[in-house]
């Protein structure tokens, strides 16, 4: 017996002794995981802020994959005394800076021309954004003006910065009819922007920019006016837009995959890594904007841009205008096509094409010419705007076409 009591004495201390080593390892695991997880949420926090870097950084322009609401600084008063209630924001104060600076813009809205005067009835208009606009070159060296002084006429370019295709053509609505030719310019990457309300979702900035939109319903395209907020309503909206936009496409936490920055970083990171749709071509290679082309997209937004295409050309028609709807290439989309063959948006020209309304590939048109050069030459690699190289041969292009057509050739004679 004495025996046994021994064996159970020592047999209390092993087990008090192995609890409090059990113990210790416990606390040890608990604080190792501890400075883990924080480890972790450093870096996935520093990697959310180096994707979600502010406009004008050093390591360019921001991406849509988070959304921070801190981001917006601009006073709410001031951005709805400049807002334009019709088409988002104004010509002369797009977003990231001005664009359509006051002294490059005549009264009528349009970009100087230092060859034609604004007195001159323009033969051309062009609608568009700063693709049409040609940012990043001088007056006598966008497009528009090249194109002028090819057909001896004043060529009325009406593009605006930041504008999706939606607001270029409401801004073809809004304007009388100018010019017996009128085009409407579709940048690849706009197919994006006519499925957004709050430009900040997609492309991140100081300023407030709300815009119309149009939805596709019953077969066909309807418009819904440009989100007014009221201003005791702004801080929620900024922290939940879902609760006032019910037809934005890239609402952080929906389909698109943007999230808004929150605890746990690491979550936050993996679903945008997961879902996001800019990552997404990221990792395949392929423009961010090229799934929207697809027709089974939930966006629907291969159908609302062609609809907006389509009414744009019946509308000029009922004006007289004959239209053109061109489809102007990203730097991306000629490499792009370097591999595939095809261009992001050629689903899109098929569908314009099989209603006989008249148009021009510029991309197409611009590979076929420049087999064996590099499309890197044809933009400025800053802004990812063309050049001059690139807006001469977009002015050659748009020449050539337009005397090849002899309905436009008939126009353009009428305005000698």
């Amino acid at each position: 017996m004495g025996y046994t009591m021994l064996f159970r004495h020592v047999s209390s201390d092993d087990w008090r002794s192995s609890i409090h080593r059990s113990g210790r390892r416990t606390v040890m695991y608990a604080i190792m995981l501890t400075i883990v997880f924080i480890c972790i949420e450093i870096l996935s926090l520093a990697a959310i802020n180096l994707i979600n870097l502010p406009p004008g950084s050093a390591w360019g322009k921001p991406t849509g994959v988070f959304y921070d609401p801190s981001m917006v600084t601009q006073n709410y008063g001031e951005y709805l005394q400049k807002r334009d209630i019709n088409l988002g924001w104004v010509p002369s104060l797009p977003p990231d800076g001005p664009i359509n600076k006051p002294e490059n813009t005549t009264a009528d809205g349009a970009r100087r021309d230092p060859i034609f005067p604004i007195g001159e009835r323009p033969c051309v208009s062009l609608f568009g954004d700063s693709f049409t606009w040609s940012f990043g070159v001088a007056d006598k060296d966008a497009w528009g003006s090249l194109l002028a002084v090819k057909l001896r006429c004043r060529v009325a370019n009406f593009g605006v910065g930041g504008y999706g295709t939606d607001q270029a053509f409401l801004r073809f609505r809004l304007l009388p009819p100018k010019g017996r030719i009128v085009f409407l310019n579709h940048l690849s990457e706009n197919i994006l922007r006519n499925v957004n309300q709050f430009r900040n979702l997609l492309y991140p900035g100081h300023e407030f920019l709300f815009k119309p939109r149009f939805v596709y319903r019953n077969n066909g395209i309807a418009l819904l006016s440009t989100p007014d907020i009221a201003a005791s309503d702004i801080r929620t909206f900024l922290d939940n837009p879902a609760r006032y936009l019910v037809d934005e496409y890239f609402l952080p936490g929906g389909p698109s995959g943007v999230q808004m920055i929150g605890f746990p970083y690491s979550l936050t990171l993996l679903k945008a890594a997961l879902t996001n749709y800019r990552i997404h071509a990221k990792m395949t290679g392929v423009p961010p904007y090229a799934d929207f082309y697809r027709a089974e997209h939930s966006s629907h937004s291969l159908d609302v841009t062609y609809g907006i295409l389509r009414s744009f050309a019946l509308e000029a028609a009922t004006r007289d205008q004959m239209p053109i709807i061109t489809f102007i290439p990203t730097r991306d989309d000629l490499t792009f096509f370097d591999t595939a063959g095809v261009f992001p948006y050629d689903r899109l020209v098929k569908m314009i094409a099989a209603k006989g309304i008249r148009y021009i590939d510029f991309g197409d048109q611009i590979a076929n010419r420049i087999k064996g050069s590099k499309p890197e030459d044809l933009y400025d690699v800053r802004t990812g705007h063309f050049n001059e190289a690139g807006n001469r041969l977009l002015a050659d292009i748009a020449f050539e076409e337009l005397t090849r057509d002899p309905e436009a050739g008939r126009r353009l004679l009428a305005e000698h």
